[in-house]
């Protein structure tokens, strides 16, 4: 003969399944997380993409300066210019696309200036974003 006690009744219950508000703080809990993870993602989407300008402006100004110490002048085209990142891809001999950005180099001021404009998207509006390096000898 079987007898049930209320140790037996509860240890049956709880063997059951979780109950619905469980359920629902877990589902809660796992959402705010996700949203948590998607912001700090976006960040750091961003951090990347300033950090790819940053290293293909150094790498023209670099050039630059090489190439001006050998002409005793600057150039307005990528192709005089040496040790350009490997991901740049040349579209024409004053522009130069890499991943997000375009990058147009120019002589508005004379060939002992360059400007280096950069045109891309970095967040989510519907501007594109744009930076301006100038360089004028004196």
């Amino acid at each position: 003969m079987y007898v049930t006690t209320d140790d037996d009744t509860t240890a049956h219950r709880d063997a059951a399944g979780f109950s619905l508000l469980e359920m629902m703080i877990v589902v809660a809990v796992i959402g705010i997380l996700a949203t948590i993870a998607l912001f700090n993602g976006s960040i750091y989407e961003k951090r990347a993409r300033r950090t790819e300008v940053t290293l293909v402006l150094d790498a023209v100004r670099d050039a630059q300066r090489v190439h001006y110490l050998e002409h005793r002048r600057y150039t307005d085209s990528f192709q005089q210019l040496t040790a350009l990142p490997e991901s740049a891809v040349m579209n024409a001999p004053n522009a130069l696309t890499s991943h997000q950005y375009t990058y147009f180099l120019t002589q508005p001021h004379g060939d002992q200036a360059y400007q280096l404009t950069v045109v891309g998207q970095l967040d989510s509006d519907p501007f594109p974003d744009i930076h301006i390096l100038e360089v004028v000898r004196q």
